[in-house]
């Protein structure tokens, strides 16, 4: 039983992890994606604006005693507004996760558990895999209206560009490349996780 309760909670601290560097990585691809996407050319705003009120928009996210939504230069509707404080709530939850799980994490690595629960990380491994198959004959939108049914209890995040004009500076490219940071670090995680227990196994014999 404590082997399991270990590595469920190394499981959530990967999962986390990767949520979480998604997040403060995802500052940085804005940056970048504004030029890149030519975010102000289709949203007619200036980039100096767009960059100012997405900062304050991340800093609400990202800090959890920052209460109150407020950017100048986009209003917030109820709905918009319930939407950001749900996904503020869900970064809290990886960051606390993270938090939560890191010494199970390093008691599951100190006793050598890749090896016990190798094919339950071969399956985590599996699963961006099967996403991005997915998403290759689908479309990335499936992917990303699906993800927003299993995580949100309502269509609050369904924004209307009238009464949240956020949106417009948001593009569904942006996303994706979140997704495919995210996708990423927790394949690698996971793999580096698995591998361990192989390279500690060839050192014992």
């Amino acid at each position: 039983m404590k082997n399991r309760i270990t590595l469920i909670f190394t499981i959530l601290f990967i999962i986390g992890s990767a949520v979480s560097l998604t997040v403060l990585l995802s500052v940085p691809l804005f940056h970048f994606d504004i030029d890149y996407l030519k975010i102000p050319e289709y949203a007619n705003q200036t980039k100096e604006t767009i960059v100012d009120n997405f900062n304050i928009l991340m800093h609400y996210l990202i800090y959890p005693f920052d209460k109150v939504l407020n950017m100048p230069d986009f209003p917030t509707s109820k709905p918009g507004a319930k939407h950001f404080a749900d996904v503020k709530r869900l970064f809290q939850i990886a960051f606390g996760t993270t938090l939560i799980g890191f010494p199970f994490f390093i008691s599951f690595m100190r006793r050598n558990l890749a090896l016990m629960y190798r094919n339950v990380l071969r399956f985590f491994l599996a699963l961006p895999i099967m996403i991005a198959l997915v998403g290759f004959f689908t479309s990335f939108d499936m992917i990303f209206i699906n993800f927003h049914k299993i995580f949100f209890s309502d269509d609050s995040w369904m924004f209307d560009p009238n009464t949240d004009p956020i949106i417009n500076v948001l593009p569904e490219e942006y996303f994706m490349h979140c997704f495919i940071i995210f996708a990423i670090l927790y394949f690698l995680f996971f793999y580096l996780v698995y591998r361990s227990g192989f390279r500690k196994s060839k050192k014992r014999q």
